[in-house]
């Protein structure tokens, strides 16, 4: 799922992301926060997410790739 806003969840109330970062990934969906599609014309994509290597991290930045069909 991919959103663009810097999280998922209420920022005002940090419990509230955990919880919706944990039911989303729980349920096999993976999330990509803080999208700038704006300027992307309509039309039908791929999206290729290439996450980068964090020691001991539960999350990080990604290389996306939006690739025309």
């Amino acid at each position: 799922m991919g959103i663009d806003f810097i999280t998922i969840g209420s920022y005002k109330r940090p419990e509230n992301i955990m919880k919706t970062h944990t039911a989303l990934l729980g349920a096999g969906i993976y999330v990509l926060e803080d999208c700038a599609l704006a300027n992307v014309p309509p039309g039908e994509y791929e999206l290729l997410c290439l996450p980068l290597l964090m020691f001991h991290g539960d999350a990080g930045p990604c290389r996306a790739i939006l690739r025309p069909l």
